[in-house]
């Protein structure tokens, strides 16, 4: 599965290791866990370093059910199928393992070694994801090709390890491949420059996010190859982007999936700047529903299914069954296809049709003191038309608000009027979900109260 060899490296902010010491290090976790039966479910907090990499690995080489929380999560709210919860520390005499019993006399149906990962939905209920450790694998070796990530490839991640895309696309095919990986967390932009700077990556993970602060920087690194995922770039955020900063790859996937398809680097940029995708090998994409419109994937390494905080299966999904992902696309020609946003956030409004995506985008680029936008609609009783709500948090140690205020509407002022929010709200606070995004759902059933 993973070789071990003292050529190449994984590093974080703190330490330096080399496949061989990872792995030895790795194989050396077993006596620690003596105390834990086989069979219980480990839960461990998400964290973009060694130490959460080394316990990742023992639990794939020795087939313990995992599962990954969110950073900070409250014990209390953690699903009741966990046994024990983890932690790890390192001090002068190497790595320590502590754990706590949380559930241990609960007798839970998990069917076998998997690792399971927190989803919110589309309800806003949290569902946990079970993913078979060898499609898991599988998974990984898809993105692997794709990239042509291979033994030595210096890549650097700067998206959480611990969420699908980080896991999935970035770490586990560099680790698969024996690359040089350095880790940085996602948060801290300026060690991350400073990585860009001296590293020299030929492939890094980003987020679009951070795709948009590189634009605004304006700095040149090289050629290098990014990745991006998790949200959508405009055409003029992507062709910025290919101009100052480098070539850059669109990962299209699921937590449910993983990688689906991503953007070809050879592809015309006409083809690029529009979004058109390429499945991964064996990925087949089809397009039904009443519009023709619904992107529907058959994977070959898809997902085990749903378990509920109990651990009991909720749904199970077999590798021959089609997944509806929810997301409504453009079929083009040669395999290729465009997708054009979430089915539930297309707004339609007097006739005209845009992504709430592309309107938070739209706020967020030009607000420069606002953190988090979010946009919904909800029904009114006194109108044919649902009302269109903004609300938005402000960036930590701004304090005219009034002047933030102010800026928020000048925005929605520029925008035509059928999309302009009818309600604009600032939040001190948003609610957070157990995968420590924001609880959209719930901020949305505030308002319908």
């Amino acid at each position: 599965m993973f070789n071990s060899t003292s050529l190449y490296c994984i590093r974080d902010e703190f330490e330096t290791l080399t496949y061989q010491n990872l792995l030895d290090e790795t194989i050396d976790f077993e006596w620690k866990f003596g105390e834990i039966p086989k069979n219980s479910c480990i839960c461990i907090e998400g964290q973009n370093n060694l130490l959460f990499v080394r316990f990742l690995i023992h639990c794939l080489l020795t087939k313990r059910s995992l599962f990954i929380s969110s950073v900070n999560s409250i014990k209390n709210l953690l699903p009741s199928f966990c046994n024990y919860k983890i932690e790890l520390f390192k001090d002068s005499k190497g790595v320590n393992v502590t754990f706590e019993p949380i559930n241990i006399d609960l007798n839970t149906t998990l069917s076998g070694e998997a690792l399971y990962l927190s989803t919110s939905g589309t309800t806003g209920d949290p569902k946990y994801i079970c993913f078979n450790y060898n499609y898991l694998l599988q998974n990984a070796l898809l993105c692997k090709e794709r990239f042509g990530i291979c033994s030595g490839t210096r890549v650097l991640l700067c998206v959480p390890i611990y969420h699908m895309y980080g896991l999935g696309a970035g770490l586990l095919p560099s680790l698969l491949a024996n690359a040089n990986i350095v880790l940085v967390d996602n948060y801290k932009f300026l060690k991350f420059i400073e990585e860009l700077q001296t590293f020299n990556p030929e492939i890094v993970f980003i987020s679009p996010t951070q795709a948009r602060l590189l634009v605004k920087l304006n700095k040149t690194f090289g050629r290098l190859t990014f990745v991006c995922a998790g949200g959508k770039l405009s055409e003029e955020e992507y062709t910025s982007f290919n101009e100052q900063v480098g070539e850059l790859i669109i990962l299209y996937g699921c937590s449910e999936l993983g990688g689906i398809a991503t953007s070809i680097v050879t592809d015309d940029l006409a083809l690029k700047r529009i979004g058109a995708l390429f499945p991964l090998s064996g990925v087949e994409i089809f397009f039904q529903g009443q519009n023709g419109n619904e992107i529907y994937c058959k994977h070959p390494a898809p997902f085990r299914g749903y378990v509920d905080k109990l651990g009991i299966s909720q749904y199970v999904f077999n590798e021959s069954d089609t997944y509806k992902t929810q997301d409504i696309g453009v079929q083009l020609e040669n395999r290729r296809f465009k997708v054009e946003g979430r089915k539930s956030n297309i707004l339609n409004r007097s006739g005209f049709t845009i992504s709430i995506e592309e309107l938070e985008f739209f706020f967020s680029d030009n607000c420069n003191n606002v953190q988090y936008v979010i946009l919904f609609e909800i029904s009114n009783s006194d109108r044919i038309v649902s009302d269109l709500v903004l609300v938005y948090s402000v960036i930590e140690g701004v304090d005219d608000i009034e002047l933030v205020e102010e800026e928020v509407q000048v925005v929605s002022n520029r925008l035509p009027k059928h999309f302009r929010p009818s309600k604009i709200v600032r939040k001190e606070s948003l609610p957070i979900n157990g995968s420590g995004k924001i609880d959209r759902q719930k901020l949305i059933n505030s308002f319908n109260q």
